[in-house]
């Protein structure tokens, strides 16, 4: 049978899913995509092309006046349970202790009256003035449509323009994550985004990540793929882990279990290039098991 060229290429078996390949920096050892700038020392193709914190720190007479420029925080203030006097108080806890370079998003005259009541240094903390509040309840969509002044999407926007480095928010979940995805954009090739979290493991000395704790309600097979390929990324990036191990947490270890969504996920981690070692229950992911099951013992960062 002939196939249009409408058609062509379009099948199911034309997309083969493969997690992004990785190789070794060779100035540093890290590990970085293909063709790209190594982002831990700057170096390409054993030439430095870019400054780095490491780099900046090694010049002598720049040491002094970079060390007084620390790493600025985003601070929704607005959001939570305990809107105001919570995060106010953990920002001037954070700017005395460790010397945290700190904005704090929301009502100005608010702030103001709240920051009255505690002695702070006074050049680590900023207020962006925002004249709306995500509530609780609220619609994401919704809010992302028609509070364009809210405290999270400044917050979010400080990060986009370079103000930031980082945004910490305790309210509206989805309306941080449906702002976060509108304003700043996908990586390539990931769909939807995911909240990780570290847990504790009982007979390990480090923790194991685990994704997605909240942010999705309804996935694709597709999309537990990605969560797996971003909870990769974290270990290797952050945890300093070579081959993080990648389970499926599932209602059994045996392949073929749970319901058609999961099986499918199974069979595409199966074809990826991930280090997948199948199934795990939840029970089994906090403790180190027998040796016959012991490669079901940890989702992430083994």
């Amino acid at each position: 049978n002939k196939t249009s060229r409408s058609k062509r290429d379009h099948r199911r078996g034309h997309f083969h899913l493969k997690a992004p390949a990785l190789s070794t920096c060779s100035n540093c050892g890290a590990m970085i995509r293909p063709h790209r700038v190594c982002p831990e020392c700057g170096y390409f193709k054993g030439v430095q092309v870019v400054e780095t914190e490491e780099n900046l720190l090694s010049v002598p007479s720049l040491q002094h006046s970079y060390l007084k420029v620390p790493m600025a925080i985003a601070l929704d203030v607005m959001g939570g349970d305990n809107p105001l006097r919570v995060p106010v108080e953990a920002a001037v806890r954070a700017a005395g202790d460790f010397e945290q370079k700190l904005l704090l998003v929301g009502d100005q005259d608010r702030i103001e009256k709240e920051l009255d009541q505690h002695n702070y240094p006074k050049g680590l903390i900023e207020i962006v003035h925002c004249s709306e509040t995500v509530e609780m309840h609220e619609s994401p969509a919704q809010a992302l449509r028609q509070k364009k002044d809210s405290s999270i999407r400044i917050a979010v926007d400080l990060l986009k323009e370079g103000r930031v480095k980082a945004v910490v928010s305790a309210g509206n979940t989805g309306a941080s994550m449906a702002t976060s995805k509108f304003v700043l954009k996908s990586i390539p090739e990931i769909e939807r985004p995911a909240i990780a979290t570290l847990m504790p493991s009982v007979n390990l000395d480090h923790p194991f990540v685990l994704l997605d704790i909240g942010a999705n309600i309804d996935c694709k097979p597709i999309y537990l793929l990605q969560f797996a390929l971003m909870g990769d990324a974290y270990a290797r990036t952050l945890q300093k882990r070579d081959n993080p191990r990648i389970a499926l947490l599932n209602n059994g270890v045996e392949e073929g279990k749970g319901n058609l969504i999961v099986q499918q996920a199974y069979e595409l981690m199966e074809r990826s290039s991930l280090n997948f070692v199948g199934n795990i229950e939840g029970k089994l992911s906090l403790i180190h098991i027998s040796e016959h099951t012991r490669r079901y013992a940890i989702a992430y960062a083994v």
